[in-house]
């Protein structure tokens, strides 16, 4: 599994001097350009997920008490990074 699993993730390229595929496979690779660029975003990332949770919070503080306006709440297994805000709009409420 774990050699399909290779084969797939670099395209699924037929071990042939040219390029032949018989099968659909991707391109999951990173160049040292894009893992350099992740390691930086690393050292980031607790700084960005904070003023995520600080929009939220504050689109939760000026609209939670408007009718029909309900936002998804955090589990309580986790700590939601808030990437993205989401809002349920009761159209009937709203």
């Amino acid at each position: 599994m774990i050699s399909r699993a290779r084969w797939l993730s670099q395209q699924a390229k037929e071990p042939e001097p040219y390029y032949e595929h018989k099968k659909i496979g991707y391109n999951y690779r990173m160049s040292n350009l894009v893992a350099a660029v992740g390691r930086g975003q690393v050292e980031v990332i607790p700084d960005r997920v904070k003023r995520k949770r600080e929009i939220f919070d504050y689109y939760e503080q000026e609209l939670g008490n408007c009718p029909g306006i309900s936002f998804m709440p955090e589990a309580d297994y986790g700590k939601c990074n808030r990437w993205l805000s989401v809002i349920l709009v009761d159209n009937d409420e709203f």
